[in-house]
């Protein structure tokens, strides 16, 4: 009987550490998934400024200045930029959002 419970014992404690490990790896694999997604995402991120001059909307890259787009509208200038830019995303400081007043 007590080589019984001892096999018992046995067989349960490796199911909980057989367990744990998997848990643990699956989270390892997890964050790693998610590093891999934010580098991708900051990859397709462009960093920009918004002017507006003469009833116009105008961006710039930020840092360099290269001029990427203009519209009237905001969704003007959103289309202008996607088509130009497929499949990047931009980003503007929250300053620059209400200087320009879209936000």
């Amino acid at each position: 009987m007590e080589e019984f419970l001892i096999l018992v014992g046995g067989f349960v404690l490796g199911w909980i550490a057989r367990e744990w490990l998997a848990l643990h790896r699956m989270n390892r694999i997890f964050n790693q998934m998610q590093i891999h997604e934010q580098e991708e995402e900051m990859e397709n991120l462009i960093p920009i400024k918004i002017e507006y001059h003469d009833d116009k909307f105008y961006v710039y890259q930020q840092g360099c200045g290269t001029f990427m787009a203009q519209g009237t509208s905001r969704n003007e200038l959103e289309e202008n930029l996607t088509k130009r830019y497929p499949g990047k995303k931009f980003a503007a400081n929250n300053s620059n959002l209400q200087e320009v007043g879209f936000k």
